[in-house]
């Protein structure tokens, strides 16, 4: 089995910036376009624009920098009609909030993105931060940003909002599929996803059975955050960022909250700068909240390992259905997370 906690293999340091300034780059011609002509003078003239270096599986990010402003450019391809009025009403009810994430800027129609084609743009202020990386001081900023985030975010209005994927009710024939066909699919997931799945293959089995079983176990939904992984929370001198504002749904807070706590741990732990008080330090810190957001770890577990186990199971079967997923490279990530969950929330750490 291959060891736990090791680092992130996109959010160890960053985010980082190519040095290639792509204002005149043909593929970009079009985004040149559309923001001289939706956001006018009102931001500046272009001086530059340098791709921001992370996964950008879901969309191309890049700092704009202008002869008054830096910016960020986020590039949004292939989303349907709900996906834009869900960002566009997110980001309007978030405009005059003080809510501890980029705002984001209005095109001259007062659109919070711009659409061309089947692709779009969207503006947001440039935060001059770095990814969560671990400590006391990180995990005491991000909290509070969490925090304060999610008080915000609490405020918006279901029916303009989607509730998460639901645990899918075939995941044992999912994997199933898997296991008996291992060789087959043994080249688009990798020779080491492969030998992690059939090293666990029991494990998952069992996991996934006890997900199903209590699939009727449900908490109140609120409008919160679901992915706010180490490279979502931008840490500055003085405050932290929430970013990603397209991963706000309708979800219980021991699933959103609880994955938030699960990832930030386990970075501060992969960074060797985790101690017993940082755990204590987020709880203390959302546990501000009204008592139907209580944050209890020890709870929270089934719910933060069945979001791991959803994804995993969302992976393995893109890989069945198109024979291959651009998610592979982060596999190994949620298998080895389904042990640390339980490593984490139990506070077995020192043990």
């Amino acid at each position: 089995m291959t060891a736990f906690f090791e680092k992130d293999n996109f959010s160890i340091s960053g985010p980082n910036f190519s040095k290639k300034n792509l204002l005149n780059d043909t593929n970009l011609k079009w985004v040149v376009k559309a923001f001289i002509e939706n956001y006018g003078d009102k931001f500046g003239k272009l001086k530059s624009i340098q791709q921001i270096n992370t996964l950008n599986i879901n969309s191309k990010n890049y700092l704009c920098k202008t002869n008054s402003n830096n910016l960020v450019i986020k590039i949004i391809s292939n989303k349907d009609e709900s996906y834009f009025n869900r960002i566009d009403y997110i980001s309007k009810s978030f405009k005059n909030k003080k809510s501890s994430s980029p705002k984001i800027l209005f095109n001259n129609n007062s659109q919070s993105f711009t659409k061309i084609g089947n692709k779009a743009i969207q503006i947001s202020e440039y935060i001059n931060g770095r990814y969560f990386s671990g400590g006391q001081e990180d995990i005491k900023k991000a909290a509070s940003a969490i925090y304060n985030f999610h008080k915000n975010s609490k405020t918006l209005s279901f029916s303009n909002l989607s509730n998460l994927p639901l645990f899918p009710e075939n995941g044992l024939e999912i994997l199933d599929t898997i296991i008996k066909d291992l060789n087959k699919y043994k080249e688009s997931l990798g020779i080491e996803n492969s030998n992690l799945i059939y090293e666990n293959k029991k494990f998952l089995i069992c996991n996934i059975k006890n997900f199903l079983k209590g699939n009727n176990l449900t908490h109140k939904a609120y409008p919160l955050h679901v992915d706010l992984h180490p490279h979502n929370v931008l840490i500055t001198n003085d405050e932290g960022f929430v970013v990603d504002l397209d991963s706000v749904h309708l979800i219980n807070p021991l699933t959103a909250i609880g994955f938030c706590f699960f990832k930030l741990i386990r970075q501060d732990i992969a960074n060797k700068s985790y101690s017993k008080k940082s755990r204590e330090i987020f709880i203390e810190i959302i546990n501000n909240s009204d008592s139907d957001m209580f944050f209890d770890p020890k709870e929270a577990s089934f719910f933060i390992k069945k979001e791991v186990a959803r994804r995993l199971l969302f992976i393995l079967e893109e890989n069945i259905s198109n024979g291959f997923s651009k998610w592979n490279s982060v596999l190994k990530t949620q298998i080895c997370g389904l042990h640390e969950v339980d490593i984490i929330c139990k506070n077995e750490i020192f043990n």
